[in-house]
């Protein structure tokens, strides 16, 4: 069996922010598109869609019309009161239209390692969630988007500088007069 790795991925800025009132305080179409072709690109043809674990406040942040993620199966983490039946998998033909709710980031998880060993796991957000799956065993990679600038945030991506080692780092992008990169990090081993 493949060991499963659980990978994040995200944007922030210099002081790490990651969002502001429910929503992106900045708008770069190039890292939406980088998002959306990283976290959703099969390993093969025949693989089974890639999986993202999301909390609920992020998921809410998506709108109605986005939700589920496309060409993605999608697990929600909530604490609140989950009105799904006990069969949370994604087993039938009609869960790629659909979220698994579950409780707990470990849920989470083990819903999506149960999964075809091809899928890619990835953690979206939001802070609390990648908090967590930072410290997870089998967290790998993250995908961070840097941001070279300071904006109105107040959600923030946890610290991980001790965590992780920087293993690739783009060229400087420029959208809308803002400047980033696209980074990979690794867990230290």
């Amino acid at each position: 069996m493949t060991l499963k790795k659980l990978d994040l991925i995200a944007a922030c800025d210099l002081n790490r922010g990651i969002g502001n009132k429910n929503g992106l305080p900045w708008y770069l179409p190039s890292d939406l598109k980088f998002f959306n072709s990283k976290s959703s690109t099969r390993s093969s043809e025949d693989a089974p869609d890639n999986i993202v674990i999301v909390g609920r406040k992020t998921w809410e942040s998506f709108k109605p019309k986005q939700r589920p993620l496309p060409r993605r199966r999608n697990i929600v983490i909530t604490r609140q009161e989950i009105s799904e039946p006990d069969d949370h998998s994604f087993k039938d033909s009609d869960s790629k239209n659909k979220a698994v709710f579950v409780h707990t980031l470990q849920d989470a998880v083990d819903l999506a390692f149960a999964q075809d060993d091809r899928s890619h796991c990835f953690v979206i957000g939001g802070a609390v969630i990648y908090e967590q799956a930072l410290r997870h065993p089998a967290f790998d990679l993250l995908y961070l988007t840097e941001i070279e600038g300071k904006f109105e945030c107040d959600v923030f991506f946890p610290p991980f500088e001790n965590i992780c080692s920087l293993i690739s780092q783009s060229e400087v992008h420029v959208e809308n007069g803002i400047s980033y990169r696209f980074n990979t990090y690794q867990k230290k081993r």
